[in-house]
């Protein structure tokens, strides 16, 4: 009986040791599993890092409205928006396409588009947007509102497929002051 007593003692001592071990155990299969989600996110983070560096990203950069009279250039009496781009990446961009959209309020909408084969961050581009007389009368009216609507879509120089990238956004003329504002630009 005492010997019975005694083992069942020492059987109870070691099942719960065992308990306590497979308990440490499954906590370590927790802890092993977090710092494995952990080093997935970080490569996934890499990754993405890795990819932002090896890209083009290219925003537009300024916006002028310009009467080119002013400026002795162009067709007389002419109003145009001069929009710069610029490729922030030392990684080249090609097969460049920019498409615009401009609203002036009280006039129909237009669209146009540019293409160049190659940007790099050392050149900007700089292109025009003509506005018609039609559209410069409706820009002195007041309560005049003008927004451009754009999409650029480019390729990378590492062999990524024509139109990958993409940046858009949208800027609005200010009367009161004078200049554009930028009130979105999302790229990807």
């Amino acid at each position: 009986m005492y010997i019975s007593a005694t083992a069942t003692m020492a059987m109870a001592v070691l099942s719960g040791i065992m308990c306590y071990t497979i308990y440490q155990n499954a906590q370590s299969l927790r802890i092993a599993e977090d710092s494995l989600s952990l080093a997935r996110e970080s490569v996934l983070l890499q990754r993405q890092e890795v990819q932002l560096r090896n890209r083009p990203v290219i925003l537009l950069r300024d916006a002028r409205l310009i009467n080119t009279s002013d400026i002795g250039v162009g067709p007389p009496a002419s109003t145009v928006i001069e929009v710069s781009l610029q490729n922030v990446t030392d990684i080249p961009a090609n097969k460049v396409t920019a498409t615009y959209r401009v609203a002036i309020k009280g006039r129909p909408e237009w669209k146009g588009s540019w293409n160049i084969h190659a940007l790099a961050r050392e050149h900007g581009l700089s292109s025009d947007i003509i506005l018609n007389q039609g559209d410069v009368e409706a820009l002195n009216r007041p309560g005049a509102s003008l927004q451009v609507f754009y999409k650029i879509s480019y390729g990378g120089m590492l062999g990524e497929k024509e139109g990958q990238y993409t940046t858009s956004g949208e800027i609005y003329y200010s009367t009161a002051e004078k200049q554009f504002k930028f009130r979105a630009t999302e790229f990807n």
